[in-house]
């Protein structure tokens, strides 16, 4: 099974983004570091500046995002096999954190046509509780249509 593991900056982030975004969507991209034969450590990640509504977000490629992996790279010394481009995140305030089918399609999309060099891509879904903690799963997506959840650790 995949550790996606998430630390303590990361999930300050996160929560900055949920708080901000209040029940409309936000999302990105998730930039890590493989530090174990399947743990891998979120190092980055982007957000896009425009949100969704509140049932509904779409991840735009942009020519920001592209500038952005290009000096996440440099910065990382173009180790692909160490640093890279591992997913998308984004989040779910009205409803479960498990992938909707959109999401279920836009990521087997994503694997088997857009970014086929991927071996799997994650999708980390996130919302705040009653109590604003993060609610969160990781679903782990393969090339054959395939996918599982994946461990989730926060890092405090």
């Amino acid at each position: 099974m995949l550790k996606i593991i998430i630390p303590s900056n990361i999930k300050i982030l996160i929560k900055e983004q949920l708080i901000s975004n209040g029940e409309n969507e936000i999302g990105g991209t998730l930039l890590a570091e493989k530090i174990g034969n399947n743990s891998f450590k979120i190092k980055e990640l982007t957000t896009q500046k425009r949100s969704g509504t509140k049932v509904f977000f779409v991840r735009e490629w942009t020519i920001g995002l592209n500038r952005y992996f290009h000096n996440f790279f440099k910065r990382t010394n173009h180790e692909y096999s160490r640093f890279n481009y591992i997913g998308e995140w984004h989040s779910h305030p009205l409803f479960e954190v498990h992938p909707s089918q959109t999401d279920i399609s836009t990521m087997n999309d994503l694997i088997n046509f857009k970014i086929p060099d991927a071996n799997f891509l994650i999708l980390l879904i996130v919302k705040l509780d009653s109590n604003q903690e993060i609610e969160a799963s990781v679903t782990c997506f393969l090339k054959n249509g395939y996918f599982e959840n994946a461990e989730l650790k926060w890092e405090d």
